[in-house]
């Protein structure tokens, strides 16, 4: 749901070191007595083997420091230039994970910040949770379109750090760490990479569990729901309904097939919620395409083939004015800022019904003529959106001018 007017309603359309002792030089009791040969060649051999390795060790340096120069000259990053140090395993890590934050940005036109990229390698590296680390994830992520975040996600997981980020990024509306249920789903929810584009969101807009019987969230009808705000007694955020939860667990134990499955159908609930807080933060549309849009991030994250992205946006008009009663509830064409029409257009790319979700007047034409006579309640309503789609194309293909 989005707002304090609607309901959401997921799924109601589509489903040791080595060492050698070094005898000490003997004397005599005069102590003239010179070396002999073998203590020659001793002595010889021991000045040798760290000479030997000092040099193998300058060798390093210099291949090292001629790599990290090629490396330069080509990416016109020469910052990194003098390389990691040599006593410090970890160094290299944090080179890796700078490097893939910068490239991320320059997936998106951005200037490569290395002091932002550096500030969040060394948080996140270090295991800092702060508000501070927080905040700085947040703006780095900000300006970030999908190509820039999914590139800025992948480097964080290739480097062991998606456990770190999630626990420096998610809050609930007190601030504080959110219900392990839930993170355990925006866990799932970020592995897969496909909803990296919500990095940002999960750094700005609180997770929080709400007591349905709690009188300042009766807008929310029980539903799991995102609400804007609007300066009312409810912060913005993401908000889960703590009885659905508890009858969705059960008492599932984690770890257990039955908890995991859980965790599973959360995860497809949080695709949904936090791309309405996505959406509104970019300028996206309202009532069902913001509706049908979220239940396609559901099918883009977590299956592989087409989908009807028609039947979830008309689906929820005539589930809102048949099931709900509300026959006004909206049927908003848009794309937002060039972000969010970016994401929507991924989201689209594996819509077997092309529906025109940015142009209102085909919007409402198409709606009109084969979709507003269908009755959501119907229990045929899946064999009736798919005759619906297939007479819907078949029209635009009989307009399509002949050769």
């Amino acid at each position: 749901m989005r707002g304090r007017s609607a309901s959401c309603l997921v799924g109601a359309m589509v489903v040791g070191r080595a060492s050698f002792v070094v005898p000490t030089a003997r004397r005599s009791l005069q102590g003239t007595r010179g070396a002999s040969l073998v203590e020659y060649l001793m002595l010889v051999g021991l000045v040798a083997i760290p000479a030997m390795a000092g040099v193998r060790w300058l060798g390093q340096r210099v291949e090292a420091k001629a790599r990290a120069q090629a490396a330069c000259i080509e990416s016109f990053d020469c910052a990194a230039a003098a390389g990691p140090r040599a006593d410090d395993p970890a160094s290299g890590k944090r080179e890796a994970l700078v490097a893939a934050l910068l490239a991320a940005q320059r997936a998106d036109g951005l200037p490569a910040d290395r002091a932002a990229a550096e500030a969040i390698a060394d948080a996140l590296l270090a295991g800092d949770t702060s508000d501070a680390a927080r905040a700085r994830i947040a703006a780095y992520f900000g300006p970030l379109g999908v190509n820039g975040s999914q590139a800025a996600m992948q480097g964080i997981r290739d480097a062991g750090l998606l456990d770190t980020f999630l626990d420096t990024t998610l809050r609930d509306a007190q601030g504080k760490p959110v219900d392990a249920r839930v993170r355990a789903a925006v866990e799932q929810m970020m592995e897969t990479g496909r909803l990296d584009v919500y990095a940002e969101t999960l750094a700005t807009t609180p997770v929080t569990v709400y007591d349905p019987k709690d009188p300042t969230f009766a807008y929310a009808n029980g539903n799991h729901h995102f609400t804007g705000g609007n300066g009312g007694s409810v912060p913005r955020g993401v908000y889960f309904n703590q009885e659905a939860l508890a009858n969705t667990f059960g008492a599932a134990a984690p770890g257990t097939p039955e908890y995991d499955a859980a965790v599973s159908s959360l995860s497809a609930t949080m695709a949904h919620e936090v791309f309405h807080a996505y959406n509104d933060a970019h300028g996206g549309p309202n009532g069902a395409v913001n509706e049908g849009m979220g239940i396609a991030a559901i099918q883009y994250a977590y299956t592989d083939g087409e989908y009807d992205i028609a039947e979830m946006i008309y689906g929820t008009k005539n589930f809102y004015r048949d099931k709900l009663g509300d026959p006004k509830y909206p049927l908003t064409a848009g794309t937002g800022d060039a972000e969010l029409t970016a994401f929507l257009a991924q989201l689209a790319s594996r819509d077997s019904s092309d529906v025109a979700y940015g142009d209102q007047a085909t919007l409402d034409a198409e709606y009109q003529a084969y979709w507003a006579g269908l009755d959501r309640n119907d229990p045929n309503w899946a064999a009736l959106a798919e005759k619906a789609t297939r007479d819907m194309l078949a029209a635009r293909e009989a307009r399509k001018p002949k050769p």
